[in-house]
């Protein structure tokens, strides 16, 4: 019997006695108490998740969806649960919040039965602090958006839970956008509190993009530093069944080896070790009087140390994980492709040591991943010992050189506070090397990193993004890592504001377009397209100066529904005219972003193009298609008739007529 038929059976239950004659499933949904793993921090827990004021059915409900909100069963005869501590407690306290307020006011209306009127209601008794669900009177009403966002996403989970058959009960329609805020606007302002405020609350804010730029650029350098090329490669040969003994880097006598007549007084068997690394050398360094770059041990390891530092960083700025996931990877848990990517490799298809998102790393975290293999004396993949060691430990110190069997003892594997303190040395280096950046962001946490992430990813095709950074977004975006996990994860209310900040930056530079082009007939634009001449005709009506540029975008902006940036323009979904989306689904007469593409963006009427950012994207377009077209003229002759040929003439037009008006 599944879960699901015995689920249905729950208004049956009377009372929370285990009955004899069901299935262990349902002995097991009658307690009220569950023991959980933390396969993260190694550890298991309980969780409580009776209240005297639930009804029978609410309580065996909020039983079932927590199962389902875990996973489901770990092992079917078992029937264990896995969940890391702190998630687990914030479904326990909405689940209850969800139950209580429903048994007191609507003990018998099934979720199935819920309208939004209800919804809101609930969310009204949890922003008020109404609800009775626990002992704990610390919370001071109105409570944070956490608690508010994480009610509305069990709601939402029950729906999707519900109708894939894993759950008896749940909401049966969706939350509209901005839900969440006409429920509690007007609610917020009987406490002098601004949507806006109570939003943003004390939670964390993106890095500085000017930081973070930098930040993640001053990381690449030392990712790509020819000592760290090096090392990668004297590492490799470290491991091999002929190093050369350390030691000997530590006395100066591979200096010796290196110069001229070195062969004098130096042991035949050490000058046949060191030819590996001498031919090393000869790779990476050029030059005459080639020297060991490193003048001990302490030198190679304090290099490692600031790789495996700047790797933490671009792991974090271009995948947005968390620390404990960060530090949950291992290196076996990943395959590499023929093209460099790094496939997730598991068959624990629900989670792998709490990581339940992260599937695929490709371009800069791919080369991450490469280089922290690199670097360590000890093998970290595909070990004959079976052993499973974090992408991010630290083997690199002298007592982990020929150490295959004891590595553990160096304690050199990754966890949260390990990396959380190495990101914090890495920091405090670059404040003083930048302490310009200081008063703008004297500190970083691990969290600020997500809300980065998705800025670094509207911003992927920006002039002014450095190539780096473009190009790995290039590889990875479209992913399910780089799509699904952090604006996964991002509330939606955090997600739509870095879009309404990113859109109205680009309003705004519209618009102060227009200006300049007033005052100077000289002036070249550098964005095109339909949006930048709807803007030019709205402010034909107005005069503006560029000190009213600011209240004219604040207002414009609520015309505009969402922004998407492409490699060839923006997209940029005004309210009024998404019906006219070149990219609109006919049913629902709503556009299907996800569709765009050149041929059909460049000739709506929600198109705007930048010549800084985009022109050589559409040159390369056009090119393309002026290929295409030669070489089917050629083998076909200029007279033949063909779709496909048609499409590729009007491509190759537009871009012609883009790359023309970017000119002008």
């Amino acid at each position: 019997m599944s879960l699901n038929q015995i689920s249905n059976a729950r208004t049956q239950l009377h009372d929370i006695e285990p009955l004899n004659d069901v299935t262990p499933l349902v002995n097991r949904l009658t307690e009220n108490v569950f023991t959980l793993r933390d396969i993260v921090n190694d550890e298991d827990y309980k969780v409580d998740l009776y209240h005297s004021s639930l009804t029978p059915m609410y309580q065996f409900w909020i039983k079932e969806c927590f199962v389902s909100l875990c996973g489901g069963w770990n092992h079917t005869e078992l029937q264990t649960l896995s969940a890391r501590r702190g998630t687990s407690a914030h479904w326990k306290n909405s689940l209850l919040r969800i139950g209580v307020w429903a048994s007191e006011h609507y003990p018998l209306l099934p979720l199935s039965r819920w309208t939004e009127s209800h919804v809101k209601e609930l969310i009204l008794a949890t922003l008020e602090n109404k609800i009775e669900w626990t002992d704990n009177k610390s919370e001071i009403e109105p409570l944070n958006r956490g608690a508010l966002e994480n009610v509305c996403l069990i709601l939402q989970r029950s729906r999707n839970l519900k109708l894939k058959g894993e759950l008896s009960d749940g909401i049966c329609f969706d939350f509209p956008k901005h839900f969440l805020k006409i429920s509690v606007e007007m609610k917020l302002k009987s406490y002098d509190v601004s949507y806006h405020d109570w939003v943003k609350g004390d939670s964390w804010t993106s890095i500085p993009l000017p930081v973070a730029m930098t930040l993640l650029h001053d990381a690449i350098l030392v990712l790509k530093d020819k000592k760290t090329l090096f090392l990668r490669d004297y590492f490799e040969h470290q491991r091999s069944s002929n190093p050369f003994p350390t030691s000997a880097i530590e006395s100066g006598s591979f200096d010796k080896i290196l110069k001229m007549n070195a062969g004098k007084g130096i042991h035949l068997d050490l000058r046949e070790k060191a030819e590996g690394i001498t031919s090393i050398l000869n790779r990476h360094f050029t030059g005459s009087a080639i020297e060991f770059p490193f003048q001990n041990e302490a030198s190679i390891s304090k290099h490692c140390n600031n790789v495996h530092d700047a790797c933490i960083v671009i792991f974090l700025c271009l995948s947005g994980v968390r620390l404990s996931e960060l530090a949950s990877i291992c290196a076996d848990d990943y395959k590499q492709e023929a093209d460099g990517t790094w496939v997730f490799d598991s068959e624990l298809i629900k989670t792998n040591h709490g990581i339940i998102e992260v599937r695929e790393m490709s371009g800069l975290l791919a080369e991450v991943a490469d280089t922290l293999c690199g670097l360590s004396y000890i093998v970290k993949r595909k070990r004959t010992d079976k052993a499973k060691l974090p992408l991010f430990g630290r083997y690199f110190f002298p007592k982990d050189f020929n150490n295959h069997i004891n590595f553990r003892s160096s304690r050199r594997s990754a966890t949260k506070s390990s990396l959380r303190h190495r990101l914090n040395v890495n920091y405090n280096t670059f404040i003083q090397k930048h302490p310009e950046f200081e008063e703008h962001c004297d500190s970083i946490h691990p969290h600020r990193f997500r809300h980065t992430w998705a800025e670094f990813a509207l911003r992927r095709f920006e002039g002014n993004v450095f190539e780096a950074i473009r190009r790995h977004f290039r590889h990875s975006y479209g992913s399910y890592f780089t799509t699904h996990y952090v604006f996964g994860k991002l509330s939606d209310e955090v997600r739509d504001q870095i879009e309404k900040e990113y859109l109205k930056e680009i309003l705004t530079k519209l618009a102060t377009e227009n200006v300049q082009a007033a005052m100077d007939d000289d002036f070249k634009r550098d964005l095109h397209g339909k949006v930048a001449y709807y803007i030019s005709k709205s402010m034909d009506v107005t005069i503006l100066t560029e000190v009213e540029i600011d209240d004219f975008v604040d207002s414009l902006a609520e015309e505009f529904e969402s922004i998407v940036a492409h490699e060839y323009g923006y997209c940029l979904v005004r309210k009024d005219m998404k019906h006219l989306a070149k990219c609109i689904d006919k049913k629902t007469q709503t556009p299907v972003l996800k569709n765009g593409c050149f041929e059909l963006c460049s000739g709506c009427i929600n198109f705007v193009s930048s010549k800084d950012s985009n022109k050589d994207s559409i040159t390369r377009i056009a090119v393309s298609h002026q290929n295409m077209i030669a070489n089917f003229t050629n083998l076909m002759g200029d007279n033949v008739k063909s779709s496909a040929i048609d499409a590729s003439k009007q491509t190759l037009k537009r871009a012609e007529e883009m790359l023309d008006e970017m000119e002008s």
